[in-house]
């Protein structure tokens, strides 16, 4: 797991108290360190993981606001994943990410649909930190939406 806060305890408990979390796997310890950044400077208290496994324990502890995968990656999947967020009632909006093929983002994120949940946005690999960024925010004012 890697977070993304540099705060005393007493801050950083305050900070995670406040600002929306975001969970997040990919098996790519650097990208998945890179999208923990960047969810950071915009606000959000990030946990990047970097297996399913680890990705399933810490949606039961930490509830996110935001979620985020990618597809692919060994000893489980983005379509497990999606499965799994389907049965756990996931409300909140999701971020899939994927190098394969449009068309297989394309049918992940129907799969998730039709599946009851907030496929919010995609975006294929390789993408812009800028891209990140405003996908992200627009995921952000999406759960601000459904909050109020």
């Amino acid at each position: 797991m890697v977070s993304h806060r540099s705060e005393t305890p007493a801050a950083a408990e305050r900070v995670r108290a406040a600002a929306p979390r975001f969970l997040f796997v990919d098996d790519n310890v650097s990208l998945a360190r890179a999208i923990g950044r960047a969810a950071g400077a915009l606000g959000l208290d990030a946990c990047a993981t970097t297996t399913a496994a680890e990705f399933r324990r810490r949606y039961a502890e930490m509830a996110p606001d935001l979620v985020g995968f990618d597809l692919a990656m060994p000893g489980g999947d983005g379509i497990e994943l999606i499965r799994f967020l389907a049965a756990e009632g996931c409300r909140a909006p999701i971020l899939i990410i994927t190098g394969h093929d449009p068309r297989v983002l394309a049918s992940a994120a129907r799969l998730g649909r039709e599946r009851g949940l907030d496929i919010a946005e995609t975006l294929s690999k390789p993408f812009s930190l800028d891209s990140l960024r405003a996908a992200l925010d627009r995921m952000l004012e999406r759960a601000a939406r459904r909050r109020t």
